[in-house]
């Protein structure tokens, strides 16, 4: 899953299956999820599309990570 995260993401359906994860995996499986996407600008990207926006949402409200910030 970690793998193809940002394809997930996106998609229509297989971004239940990220959201699944995050809220059921360890912490191995969530800390590589999140990795693939805390970089700001890609972040900022998600945020906006339809699908990823959820799974976006999903680890804010769940689990405790951090952008980094531009300089």
């Amino acid at each position: 899953i970690a793998a193809n995260t940002l394809d997930f993401i996106v998609d229509k359906h297989a971004n239940y299956v990220i959201q699944l994860a995050l809220q059921m995996g360890s912490p191995r499986i969530i800390t590589a999820i999140t990795n693939t996407f805390c970089s700001h600008d890609r972040l900022r990207s998600l945020c906006k599309q339809q699908y990823s926006s959820n799974v976006v949402e999903k680890v804010s409200y769940n689990h405790k990570f951090s952008v980094p910030r531009r300089k």
